[in-house]
């Protein structure tokens, strides 16, 4: 019982080989649910906390090189929930919401999410447990619609502007130190 459909298939196949009985499936799927709208929302509602008072967006990203977003065990909870680092996850949550299906990961644009966050098949925790909740997809799905037509451009100028950025940061490598202005020019465009 997985979130990804082509998982669900092979372990159908599977149970079907080894004459395992039919089970009822144990998350189920609201019909108003839509992929790209099935992305993480767990920054707004959950975290993960380590013994050590670590504090992490998920339990799938407590790996080594990734840096906590706060210490439980230094100041009070909520002013990490509310902090820097849990509104800047939130914001890139926010666009990968909006980009839906034309979401991307890009490591230079992404500081907190990375690419099981952002690509889909990648996390299976995602939207596991909520897929059968039809009104919140019903009404995700709508509001949803009703931004991303006045959102495209946005996504297409910073999508170009990331590129246009890579570019120029690599071009930069490769002239001479004098020619900075390439260089700085480069970390202008990059997206805020």
């Amino acid at each position: 019982d997985f979130p990804v459909p082509s998982w669900n298939a092979m372990l159908a196949e599977l149970k079907e080989r080894l004459s395992y009985p039919p089970t009822a499936p144990r998350s189920p799927t609201a019909a108003a649910f839509e992929e790209r709208n099935g992305h993480c929302f767990f920054g707004w509602y959950s975290a993960a906390v380590r013994g050590n008072g670590d504090i992490y967006p998920c339990c799938l990203l407590m790996f080594p090189d990734y840096k906590p977003l706060g210490n439980a065990l230094n100041g009070r909870f909520v002013d990490h929930w509310n902090g820097p680092h849990f509104t800047r996850m939130r914001e890139e949550q926010r666009e990968v919401f909006l980009a839906g299906d034309q979401a991307e990961f890009d490591a230079g644009q992404f500081q907190i999410l990375r690419r099981q966050c952002v690509e889909p098949g990648l996390c299976y925790l995602k939207n596991l447990f909520f897929r059968g909740d039809e009104a919140f997809y019903r009404e995700l799905g709508e509001a949803l619609s009703s931004i991303r037509p006045r959102q495209g451009w946005r996504f297409r100028i910073r999508r170009s502007a990331v590129s246009v950025s890579r570019r120029l940061r690599a071009a930069a490598r490769w002239t001479p130190p004098s020619d900075s202005l390439l260089g700085a020019f480069a970390r202008r465009l990059e997206p805020r």
